[in-house]
């Protein structure tokens, strides 16, 4: 990944520091300006009689890819799809044999445009109200570290129009002309069938429809914190939920401590049997989410609208 930002400061400056200690140097300065003093390999920051030399390389060695080819699409992120990708952000995985799981794919469902995201436990899914049109109608994976600078450099350049465009083998956000981000496309031979997966355990357009499913309860968020609490790090451990006429159970055990809650339910999902889930998916759920539904083999969190569902499968 590169990122490019024309600066009207420095004109004639051909090197390249380490960004991490640049910034910390600058933000230990209590002074207004500093001095920069730049040789061949090295750059001297001075602040009054404070002085701070850091390594440097040559610019040639950070250089933005060369692209070959024309762009197969632009798109235009509004603030609705940037919304996508922040609340998508919550369900990215890590497993780099599954492309999949290491971004937050963006696809075209009836023309408007949709984001997924899953850890092989969790699936994210926002709706868009924004229309979307992808050369071969085929999902693009926008990688996880890619997603964060692009809603970093948003907020850098709020007036801005971002262009997201489609490369060959690339990705490529501008910033007006002010600024551009770029990043090698992954790509997924077997495309996740998201819509189908979530399918198998909630019907999506019931759910995303005023009404299809209930509020979440204020002592859910203490009640599962609670349970990660118990867990802790033991490797023998399990959530265990109940989903009951007028009440939901939770009981939390491992080898260090139990925890056992109970919150009064009206909603209108009963489950016969108990089923265990990880407290730490719903945690991280609810920090985003204002509703819930239950299913034997899942739990469907999500915002009151539909347009966010964010489901959790069971676990053994």
């Amino acid at each position: 990944m590169s990122i490019t930002v024309k600066s009207d400061l420095i004109s004639d400056l051909e090197l390249c520091m380490p960004g991490d200690l640049l910034i910390k140097t600058l933000n230990s300065f209590n002074a207004a300006d500093v001095a920069c003093n730049h040789g061949e390999h090295e750059m001297l920051l001075q602040s009054g009689r404070s002085k701070v030399t850091l390594p440097c390389l040559p610019a040639d060695e950070f250089k933005l890819p060369n692209v070959k080819g024309e762009r197969l699409a632009t798109i235009e992120m509004d603030d609705d799809m940037l919304e996508g990708i922040r609340m998508c952000l919550n369900a990215v995985g890590t497993d780099p044999t599954h492309p999949a799981q290491m971004g937050v794919t963006i696809a075209a469902v009836n023309g408007k445009a949709v984001f997924y995201s899953t850890d092989n436990t969790t699936i994210s899914r926002y709706r868009s109200k924004s229309a979307l049109k992808l050369p071969g109608d085929s999902p693009i994976i926008l990688p996880t570290r890619f997603c964060q600078q692009l809603l970093a450099m948003s907020k850098a350049y709020p007036d801005d129009n971002i262009d997201l465009q489609v490369l060959p083998g690339a990705l490529r956000v501008k910033f007006a002309e002010k600024a551009s981000l770029m990043h090698k496309q992954l790509v997924e031979l077997e495309p996740m069938e998201f819509e189908g997966v979530i399918g198998k355990y909630f019907d999506i357009a019931s759910v995303t429809s005023q009404g299809g499913y209930s509020s979440i309860p204020n002592a859910f968020d203490a009640a599962f914190n609670r349970a990660m609490m118990v867990q802790s790090d033991t490797p023998d451990k399990k959530t265990e939920v109940t989903v009951g006429k007028d009440c939901i159970l939770i009981i939390s055990t491992s080898k260090m401590a139990n925890a056992d809650d109970e919150i009064p339910w009206e909603g209108d999902f009963k489950l016969p049997k108990a089923f265990n889930v990880d407290p730490s998916h719903v945690v991280r759920g609810l920090k985003i989410c204002e509703a819930v539904a239950f299913h034997r083999q899942a739990m469907l969190m999500g915002s009151k609208d539909g347009k966010f569902l964010h489901l959790i499968s069971h676990v053994s």
